[in-house]
């Protein structure tokens, strides 16, 4: 389809209650949640409800920022819609902030004209909740997460390694795209969809997989040289599951120009109900320095806050 903007529609349970009551306070959070979204406000317009909440608007130049409260449930519903070059996510990142939600549901819709592709919705009714564990004590020894230089958060080695050297390594699983994943810390939880975490398992990756690894879940599916789609179609339970997520702590390489390389092997692979499991290691393509960034152009991932205790 060819998409003109992102609709969120978001639940936040168990907020501080004070804060769903403030007025001023709710239309100021809706400002600056679209500044962060490098959004445009026109007008932030509130007014009370009955049972102690409030109805709330940003309307912006590109579209609009719509919050209604209910301060004696410690809930609050959110609908927001950016056009353009703007950042929902960015919007809701603050809006997170501010509510301390215990816990949050998101459907992400991507809006648009109709085109070879459906209209894609992003956790509506998500098949399963995955709990990764985020604490301190799960991070490989080899690394540390720190805030990487106008890109967001990235890892970055705790010592020297020589090229072809094992950094760490990572589980692989397949999941669908509107999967949530719970990353939980010891400070507190950040859910975020497998779309967000993950990346597509297309043709073009499965070419980059071993070919003793693709043998090995060929001959687990009973399927002698088959095309790639068709391995594809089996791996990923009919394209149920077609997001491959990565990494102990839902941090993912977008990067081009890394400094590490990524191994699968036959070794690490098993099955749990016909669905493959891997691990992927990081290996140091060069020499590293302790210090050095893994990822040069490591990219942030929308909606999520790494705990504070992560960071250096």
């Amino acid at each position: 389809m060819d998409t003109f903007g992102t609709h969120l529609l978001v639940e936040f349970f168990g907020c501080n209650r004070d804060q769903l009551a403030d007025r001023h306070g709710i239309e100021k959070l809706l400002s600056d949640s679209a500044k962060n979204g490098k959004a445009t406000v026109v007008a932030v317009r509130s007014r009370e409800l009955v049972a102690n909440g409030l109805d709330s608007i940003a309307i912006l130049k590109e579209s609009h920022l719509a919050l209604r409260t209910y301060p004696d449930s410690g809930y609050a519903t959110a609908d927001l819609y950016t056009c353009g070059d703007c950042d929902p996510y960015g919007c809701l990142a603050v809006i997170k902030e501010r509510l301390a939600p215990q816990d949050v549901d998101i459907v992400a819709i991507e809006r648009g004209m109709p085109g070879d592709e459906p209209t894609r919705v992003r956790g509506h009714r998500p098949s399963k909740r995955i709990l990764i564990d985020c604490t301190v004590a799960n991070i490989p020894p080899n690394v540390f997460v720190d805030q990487s230089p106008g890109r967001g958060v990235g890892l970055f080695a705790k010592k020297d390694f020589e090229r072809g050297e094992v950094i760490y390594d990572a589980p692989i699983s397949l999941a669908s795209s509107d999967t949530q994943f719970v990353l939980r810390s010891e400070e507190y939880e950040t859910i975020l969809m497998a779309d967000d975490i993950g990346m597509e398992l297309s043709i073009a990756a499965l070419k980059e997989f071993p070919p003793e690894l693709l043998e090995k879940l060929a001959a687990h599916y009973g399927l002698q040289d088959p095309p790639l789609n068709v391995l594809r179609y089996r791996m990923t339970n009919g394209r149920q599951d077609e997001v491959l997520v990565t990494g102990f702590d839902g941090l993912v390489n977008h990067s081009d120009n890394a400094n590490t390389l990524s191994q699968l092997s036959r070794q690490d692979l098993c099955f749990e109900n016909d669905t493959p499991k891997m691990v992927m290691s990081l290996i140091a393509a060069s020499p590293i320095e302790a210090g050095d960034e893994l990822f040069w152009d490591y990219r942030e991932i929308p909606g999520y806050v790494p705990p504070a205790n992560w960071l250096s």
